[in-house]
């Protein structure tokens, strides 16, 4: 099957929410089991979704993809060069990784590679000094992906999510300078 990541825009929200980015958590990224594996998802806390968006932000400096194997959608990336909550690390120099998700029935395809280059080559064209990401350690697909890719651990942060106690919010940052 034949791989195409396509820029899109913010008017294509209602399709890019229809991927899901739900994942099992079973351990941290630690190695450490959890002792009740659960299911995450980003999409269910409410004013999450994509869709829920444009009434949280402004998005008039994010860069949104799809990726499409073959005529189905089966992921999405979405790049803020400006306007994003993780401003306490970020920069102006600096593009942030706002959004990955690619459907589980596709995932370990190459689609989460692609969207990775994609938001890559959207933050060198921005002149961007690096690429920032988030993630929370008992997702470990995500933390595996982003060592695979050549971003190294910023930041780990054990107490930024108050009302989740037992996940820890991890930086990545892969530079260009």
């Amino acid at each position: 099957m034949s791989l195409s990541i396509v820029q899109q825009s913010s008017v294509d929200l209602h399709a890019y929410d229809s991927v899901p980015i739900a994942f099992t958590a079973s351990q941290r990224w630690n190695g450490n089991a959890l002792s009740s594996p659960f299911i995450k998802d980003y999409d269910a806390i409410p004013g999450h979704r994509p869709i829920d968006w444009p009434q949280r932000f402004n998005l008039s400096g994010w860069r949104f993809a799809a990726a499409f194997l073959e005529d189905v959608r089966v992921g999405g990336a979405t790049v803020a060069l400006q306007g994003c909550e993780i401003e306490e690390i970020a920069n102006w120099q600096d593009a942030v990784l706002w959004d990955l998700r690619v459907h589980p029935e596709y995932r370990r395809r190459g689609a989460g590679r692609g969207l990775l280059r994609w938001a890559e080559n959207v933050a060198l064209s921005a002149k961007r000094a690096r690429l920032l990401v988030e993630t929370q350690d008992i997702n470990t697909a995500a933390c595996e992906f982003y060592c695979a890719n050549g971003y190294p651990c910023l930041l780990i942060d054990p107490l930024a999510y108050p009302e989740l106690p037992n996940e820890a919010r991890i930086f990545w940052a892969k530079s260009f300078q």
